[in-house]
Parts: structure tokens; sequence; C-alpha cells
């Protein structure tokens, strides 16, 4: 080849180089050194082209060099020649780029030469999609499950009834210091416990609030505060903080209260598992106006106006797996007889029954915070706001077995 040829074939490809649309570098693949760069690779990653070429790549992936050699060498071996990585720019932002890589020769040394594509919408918008599918299937999972729960839970109560009714008509007629009466108060007990886990399964079940009245939930568990501290015993600290100027909310007041009781419970063991036993239980009513989803958010989420009740306690926290878990049926993490798995089940099918979503914040040593989003109501012409089922005048009893599962 001519010194003249030499020259038009470096000027075509010097031309092709600079005018790529994509980001195009040439690396050292011995000290990972920059060589050259394209100005599409100087405008993307920010650093002036001085500054970039003075640079290694390990300035600019976000992972290790030797987890990126590992993760290339994998991929070379498995036939690949493109690879996905996290990139940081000089604005401290990092992206999800492909890499896709080749070997060239230049002046006799072994270069590689990398065209740089962006993916982080497309990457993105993957995530979202398998959220989305996650969130579909456990909506599909629950639905199924309640409506057998349902179903199965009308038919035994059924039965119940008839166990419960002969019982009270036997242990009258019993000698109450016999050992027949002590069976039958065994078997009546069995049979209570039983029917109180059948309301749960109908709770879990319901779709549609039952009888849905105006409350001010921030003073209606204000007022409840003392039943609750003795629910979580002494050793835990109980505060309730709610709104100057609380709006309402349109919610079956017995169903919401089992909502409270279970989450105070389920805090509670929590925080059993503390060093000393103790810890804090905090319950915060706000208005809140919710003008944008997160991908994190539940199918059923939605913008608008809500009254939002942060239940936060400083318990052992809860893992990633038991999260995915934790509004299914009959899932508990206890190893005690206490659980049923429907605690938590039944808190989801409450709020969302009630038109509402459910945020959940947890670190595994650092505590939960569930966060209740119930739909802002006006009130009616002449409607007035509901007393609270649970206050201390009418107060409701935890039903046996009524423990709440994870955490």
């Amino acid at each position: 080849m001519t010194a003249r040829q030499l020259a038009e074939s470096e000027s075509r490809y010097r031309s092709v180089f600079d005018n790529e649309h994509l980001a195009v570098m040439v690396i050292d693949p011995a000290s990972g050194n920059i060589l050259e760069a394209n100005q599409r690779a100087v405008d993307y990653y920010g650093w002036p082209r001085d500054e970039l070429l003075s640079m290694t790549t390990s300035d600019i992936e976000v992972l290790p060099r030797e987890q990126v050699r590992r993760r290339i060498d994998e991929g070379i071996a498995a036939g690949r020649t493109a690879f996905e990585f996290e990139h940081r720019l000089a604005s401290g932002e990092t992206r999800d780029v492909e890499v896709i890589g080749g070997a060239v020769t230049v002046d006799g040394e072994q270069r590689v030469h990398v065209v740089i594509n962006d993916i982080t919408d497309r990457k993105r918008a993957e995530r979202d999609l398998a959220t989305a599918q996650t969130h579909l299937r456990q909506a599909q999972k629950l639905e199924a499950v309640g409506r057998l729960a349902g179903g199965i839970a009308h038919d035994f109560n059924n039965m119940l009834q008839v166990i419960l009714g002969y019982t009270e008509v036997a242990r009258a007629d019993a000698d109450p210091e016999s050992e027949l009466a002590e069976h039958l108060d065994e078997i009546h007990m069995a049979a209570r416990r039983s029917a109180d886990l059948t309301q749960q399964l109908l709770a879990f079940a319901r779709r549609q609030a039952a009888d849905p009245r105006l409350v001010d939930v921030g003073a209606a568990i204000e007022a409840s505060l003392r039943r609750l501290r003795r629910l979580v015993g002494h050793q835990v600290e109980v505060r309730v903080e709610r709104a100057d100027d609380p709006w309402l909310v349109r919610v079956d007041t017995g169903q919401f209260d089992q909502v409270i009781t279970n989450l105070a419970i389920n805090a509670r063991d929590a925080m059993s598992a503390n060093p000393s036993g103790a810890g804090r239980l905090s319950i915060t009513v706000t208005n809140v106006v919710v003008d944008e989803m997160s991908v994190d958010d539940p199918p059923e989420a939605s913008v608008g106006e809500f009254v939002e009740i942060a239940v936060r306690d400083d318990g052992h926290g809860m893992t990633p797996d038991v999260v995915a878990s934790m509004f299914d049926p009959f899932f508990t993490t206890r190893s005690d007889e206490g659980g049923t798995g429907l605690g938590l089940a039944i808190v989801y099918g409450v709020i969302t029954g009630h038109g509402g979503f459910i945020r959940v914040d947890t670190e595994p040593g650092v505590g939960t915070e569930f966060r209740l989003y119930l739909p802002r109501a006006q009130a009616a012409l002449g409607e007035e706001v509901a007393e609270w089922v649970g206050h201390e005048t009418g107060e409701i009893p935890v039903p046996d077995g009524a423990r709440p599962q994870p955490e």
C-alpha cells in the first residue's frame, strides 16, 4: 500500500470513527487505558477529551475491574461479543450500557475497539415489566385463594355453629364437676378458636367494605391508645401523631380496628426479639397527595388524595424473601403454633377492599414501616363522623390465634 493509499485509508477510518452516532473507544486491553474516543463518546461521558484520554476503563465502570474482567472472560468463553455494564458519567450519574468489542491491531499493538450503546431506558422498561408481572401474579394468587378461603369458611362456619350449639346444650345438662363437663369445655374452646379462624378467613376473602362509615382515623386511633399500649406491653413505647386538619375516610370501623390490632401485634412480636425486649411503635396519620407512582408500588395503587396511616416499629425487620410473601394467606415465619398466617393477608384485604393500597419499607435489623393509604372522602349533607368501635368504651377483644405473621 502506497503512502497516499495509507493516508486515504486512515482518513476514511477517522471520518467514520469521528462521525459514528454511537460512542466509540479504543482501549489498551492490558492496562485498560482509553487510547482513543470519538466525539460522541466525549459528549456522552461528559469529560473533556484530554481528560477522558488520560483515564482508564476503571474510572467509568461501576463494578470493580476484577469483576468486569471476569464477566468478559466468561462471556468470551461462551462466544459472546456484547456485554452489559453500568458506566459512570462526569456528572456522577450511572447509566446502563451495552459494550460491543473486538480485537484490532494498531501499529503492531493489540487493541480493543468498543462501541458503547446506552440501554438505560430498555433496562428500566424490562425492570418495570418484571415488577408489573410480579404484582399481577400476586394479585391473581390472592384473588384465587380469597375465593377458595371464602367458600370454605362459609361452609365450615355453618358446621361450627352446629358444634357450638350442641356443645352448649350438653354443657348445660352435664354436671359442672364431672369429667364430661371438662371434655365439653375443651370441645367448646376448640370450636370457638376455629370459629375465630373462619372469621379471619372471611375477612381476608371479603373484597367490599361491609359497613363503611365516615371516620377521622387519626382521632379514632388516638382514642384507642390505652388499648394499644395494653396490647403491646409496657416495654414498648407507643406514640400516635395526627394531622391538625384531618381529612376523613370511609371505612368499616370494625375491620379497620382489626388492621391496627394486627399491625400492633406484629410490631410487638418483632420487637420482642430486641435484646431488651423493648422498642417503639409509632403511628402517624397525615394527609397526602399522591401525584405519581413508583415502580415498586402495588397494582392497586393510584394517584389522588389519601389519608396515610404509617405504622412503624424498630423490630428486627424483614428480609426480601419474606417481603415477597408477606401478604400471602397462611404464610408465616413463626415457628410456634401462635400464627395462622392470616394477619397481614387480612390487612391487605381490608385496605384494598376500601380502595386503598399499602407501601412497605423494611430492612433487617432496622425495623418495618407499613404505610396504609385510604382515599379521602367528602361528607354527605347531614352525615356525621362515626365513633370508633375500638375505643375505650367499646373495646374489641383480640380473638384467639389472631397473631399476625411475618416479621
